[in-house]
C-alpha cells in the first residue's frame, strides 16, 4: 500500500538525473558502471532460447504466440543470460525493449547482457529501466541517423546513471509493484477478453445476415451448399465472377490524388483500413481502383482482409481488385467477402506453405447470396448499425484500458524515484 504520508521523511537535491530534482534521504545516484557489468559469454549452444520484448520484458522464445524464429542456425555468438540478469535490445531501449531475467538462456547478439557487480534487487532496474522517463533517458545516449538505427553500446550505457535505493527499500517497492502490475494485468486480461468475444459477435452477424438476411419470418430453401445451409427461397446464388470484373490494370506510379492500399493498412475481419501505417512507396507495379472497388487479399485469406475504399488508388499486387456490377452493392459484397462462411471456403483452397495464396480461379467459381438491391441496402445497414455500437464498447473499453497502464506507469515511475513511499 502506500502509506498515508505518501512520502519519505527526508529527501535530498540532486542535479545529475535530469528532471528529477530530489530523492529520499539515504538513496544514491551513481553511474551504471558502478552498478552492472557487461556480460559477453558465448559458445551455450545448448541453453534455451530468450527474447526481450517491449510488451512483457524477459520471455523465453517458445512463449512468443504467431512469431516466427528468426534466429540463426548459428548461435555460437549467442550471448548468455543468467537468472537475475537484466538484458536489452541495443536498437530498442529507447523503446523500452528491457527486462530482468527469470530464465538461463541465450540472446541474440543485438543484445546487451548486464550482470550486476554489486548487490541489488534486479526487479527493481527491471521497472526503473521501463519508464518512459528511463526510456528518454536511454535515448539521449543512443547513436544512429534516424529512430530505427539507434544503438545504445554498453560503453554509452555504462556513461548513464541510475537511482540506487538502500537494498531492503529496493525489495520493499519491487513487491508492491508486482503486487499492482499482476492487478492490472489480470484487469487488462479479462478486458481483453470481452474485447474478442465483442469482436466475434461481430463477425457472427455479418456470417448470419448475408445468409439468412433481417427478416427472420421469410421462407428459406435449401441453398444445396453445405456452407450456407438454408437461405431465403427468393434469394439467387451466383458465381462471383458473374457478379464481378476482375480489374488488373497496372501502374508504377502513384497520382497525386490516389490512395495507397497495402495489406498491412487493412484491419482484419472489420473491413477498415488506416493509410497512416506504413509509407507508400513501392518498388514495382501495383495496381489501379476507382472508387467503390472491393479489394480482397488474396495472400494468407485467413486474416479476412477486405475493402472497398470510397476514393481512387493503388494497391498492392496481393489485393484482388473487384468491380461489382449491376446486381450487387460493393459493400454488400465486401461483407460476403468478410463473412466466416467465405473466408474459410477460399482458405482451403490455398497452395504455398509459407505464403499461402488463393487463386482467382477458384475464388470466382464460390456461389455467393445475392439478395435484391434494396435487401442489400438493409443487410448493410443492419451490419453497420451494430457495428458501430459495439466499436462503441470495444473503443470505451480500451480507453479503460490505456487509462489504467497510465495510472500504474505513474505509480511505478513514483515509487522507483522515490516520490512517493510504498509498502
Amino acid at each position: 500500500m502506500i502509506k498515508r504520508n505518501n512520502v519519505y521523511n527526508k529527501y535530498k537535491e540532486i542535479d545529475v538525473y535530469g528532471d528529477i530534482q530530489k530523492i529520499p534521504q539515504g538513496w544514491q545516484v551513481i553511474p551504471n558502471i558502478a552498478i552492472f557489468d557487461e556480460r559477453t559469454s558465448k559458445d551455450n549452444l545448448n541453453e534455451e532460447l530468450i527474447s526481450v520484448t517491449i510488451g512483457k520484458g524477459i520471455i523465453k522464445q517458445s512463449e512468443l504466440q504467431n512469431k516466427k524464429d528468426i534466429s540463426n542456425e548459428d548461435k555460437s555468438n549467442y550471448k548468455l543470460v543468467k537468472q537475475g540478469d537484466i538484458a536489452y535490445n541495443k536498437m530498442r531501449m529507447w523503446q523500452g525493449a528491457v527486462g530482468f531475467s527469470k530464465y538461463r538462456g541465450i540472446v541474440s547478439p543485438a543484445y546487451v547482457v548486464l550482470k550486476p557487480k554489486v548487490k541489488i534487487n534486479p526487479e527493481y532496474y527491471h521497472y526503473l529501466f521501463r519508464t518512459n522517463y528511463y526510456s528518454n533517458y536511454a535515448k539521449r545516449f543512443s547513436y544512429g541517423l534516424c529512430d530505427d538505427q539507434l544503438n545504445l553500446r554498453y560503453s554509452d550505457f555504462k556513461r548513464m546513471y541510475s537511482i540506487m535505493p538502500p537494498l531492503e527499500t529496493q525489495d520493499i517497492i519491487v513487491r508492491y509493484l508486482n503486487k499492482k502490475s499482476n492487478q492490472v494485468n489480470l484487469f487488462i486480461e479479462k478486458q481483453l477478453s470481452i474485447i474478442d468475444i465483442l469482436k466475434e459477435q461481430k463477425k457472427g452477424i455479418v456470417s448470419r445476415v448475408i445468409t439468412r438476411g433481417i427478416n427472420e419470418n421469410c421462407n428459406m430453401k435449401d441453398s444445396n451448399i453445405k456452407w450456407f445451409g438454408n437461405i431465403p427461397e427468393h434469394w439467387e446464388l451466383r458465381k462471383l465472377k458473374f457478379c464481378v470484373s476482375l480489374i488488373s490494370e497496372q501502374t508504377n506510379k502513384k497520382e497525386p490524388d490516389d490512395i495507397f492500399i497495402s495489406l498491412e493498412r487493412i484491419e482484419s475481419w472489420t473491413g477498415l483500413y488506416n493509410l497512416k501505417i506504413g509509407e507508400d512507396d513501392f518498388e514495382s507495379s501495383v495496381k489501379k481502383f476507382k472508387p467503390n472497388d472491393v479489394l480482397f487479399g488474396r495472400l494468407r485469406p485467413y486474416l479476412a482482409k477486405a475493402v472497398s475504399p470510397t476514393e481512387k488508388g493503388v494497391c498492392v499486387g496481393e489485393l484482388l481488385v473487384l468491380r461489382p456490377n449491376k446486381s450487387i452493392l460493393s459493400n454488400y459484397l465486401k461483407y460476403v467477402l468478410l463473412s466466416e462462411q467465405i473466408i474459410t471456403i477460399i482458405d482451403s483452397s490455398t497452395f504455398g506453405a509459407k505464403m499461402p495464396r488463393a487463386s482467382w480461379d477458384f475464388i470466382g467459381q464460390i456461389e455467393i447470396p445475392v439478395p435484391t438491391l434494396k435487401e442489400q441496402e438493409d443487410i448493410i445497414s443492419y451490419i453497420e448499425d451494430r457495428s458501430e455500437k459495439t466499436n462503441y464498447a470495444i473503443n470505451k473499453i480500451e480507453k479503460e484500458i490505456k487509462l489504467i497502464k497510465d495510472c500504474l506507469e505513474s505509480i511505478v515511475f513514483n515509487a522507483v524515484t522515490g516520490q512517493i513511499k510504498v509498502e
